[in-house]
């Protein structure tokens, strides 16, 4: 009778994926070639080699499944720092921003417990597509033409305008009749801060040149044809702005009112937000 003996490690080794993998792959093995054995008629010589042919592609497996593993232990892969790693205490952790993650996580801080939600989105949503359209730009009181002053510095001029207008510090439009730039605004100032910005920032110089202009109306149609009659008919008075939306440049209120009246299917408004 064999005596069966319980060795002690007093160390327990870290073990890791390649290790795991392996002892799967030869239990696999084992328990495959003793199967087969008991199948095998006594004495017959065919079992050992079916074993060992199990064992090997146990081991080719485990091989191939390990290259695409990472062989770092459980203990390595935590003392390695992650990039963008922050640390933060919770009680609850909320994974997903929708209907029911927020709830949950309401109801726990309600309870009094510390919560963290986890977003893989940069806006808290149950996976809605969101589009944000950012502040609405309105009708300027004031209009100019800017003209660069210096021909040697026109990419300056084209940056620190583009750069400006993007601030908010005031509104751009393309006529598309001539091609020219006009800036609006709400008052003179606005107009000096350009200027002194444009030749202290970016070291370009500009002149402006006056423009009588009452409100700039963005429009739409549903009707393509009804718009493309309108852009026609006001060709000297249309404009784009600087995200390409059609923009028609009144130069009186009466103006306004019978483009307003004779294209009843033209949509006009006085922000950007429609």
């Amino acid at each position: 009778m064999s005596k069966e003996t319980t060795h002690k490690n007093p160390t327990t080794p870290a073990v890791s994926r390649r290790s795991f993998l392996f002892g799967l792959g030869a239990t696999a093995a084992v328990v495959a070639g003793g199967s087969l054995a008991g199948c095998a008629p006594q004495g017959s010589d065919t079992a050992p080699a079916a074993a060992t042919s199990a064992d090997t592609e146990a081991m080719a497996a485990t091989g191939s499944a390990d290259s695409e593993l990472a062989t770092d232990t459980v203990q390595d892969a935590l003392a390695k720092p992650a990039k963008n790693q922050e640390t933060k205490e919770a009680d609850i952790v909320v994974v997903g921003s929708g209907i029911a993650g927020m709830s949950c996580a309401v109801e726990a801080a309600l309870a009094g417990a510390k919560v963290v939600i986890l977003e893989k989105n940069d806006t808290l949503t149950g996976g809605e597509q969101l589009h944000f359209r950012g502040l609405p730009s309105f009708s300027p009181e004031m209009f100019k033409y800017i003209e660069n002053a210096d021909p040697m510095k026109q990419k300056q001029l084209d940056k620190g305008i583009s750069q400006l207008m993007d601030e908010g510090v005031a509104q751009i439009f393309t006529n598309q009749f001539n091609g020219r730039k006009i800036i609006g605004t709400v008052g003179q100032l606005q107009f000096e801060v350009i200027q002194y910005r444009l030749l202290h920032e970016y070291g370009a110089q500009c002149r402006w040149e006056p423009i009588s202009l009452y409100k700039a109306c963005w429009v739409e149609s549903d009707d393509e044809e009804a718009l493309a009659a309108f852009k026609k008919r006001k060709q000297h008075f249309m404009a784009k702005d600087k995200e390409g939306r059609d923009v028609f440049l009144a130069d009186s209120n009466y103006v306004l009112q019978m483009a307003q009246s004779d294209f009843p299917k033209i949509r006009f408004h006085f922000s950007s937000e429609f």
